[in-house]
């Protein structure tokens, strides 16, 4: 997978949809193959400073539709990674939102 690595960012998920909007081949991501956005800080508010952030991006050239089971096996395989590191269960949430305690934790987005 193509991955795109930043210091820090306001939104990886901002920074995904300007690589589609606009292209650049001065960054090396072709958007038309699945891509990531990794940012070691993320600044906007309200999310806390630190972590890291990760936005992932793969073109859809299906009708939406056919995307439904994929974006449900994402979340529980997202589900699955996170719960070891956490002292309590991961849940999700409709649409996409996975949850620890009243936290949302990662979103699936579609």
């Amino acid at each position: 997978m193509q991955r795109l690595e930043l210091r820090s960012t306001d939104s990886t998920l901002a920074e995904a949809r300007r690589l589609v909007s606009s292209p650049d081949p001065g960054h090396g991501i072709n958007p038309e193959r699945a891509f990531a956005v990794i940012a070691q800080g993320q600044t906007a508010p309200p999310l806390p400073v630190g972590g890291v952030w990760l936005t992932v991006a793969w073109p859809m050239h299906q009708p939406l539709a056919d995307y439904a089971t994929a974006i449900l096996a994402a979340d529980l395989a997202l589900a699955e990674c996170l719960e070891p590191a956490a002292d309590r269960a991961v849940r999700l949430a409709w649409p996409g939102d996975l949850l620890l305690g009243p936290a949302r934790v990662a979103a699936v987005r579609q």
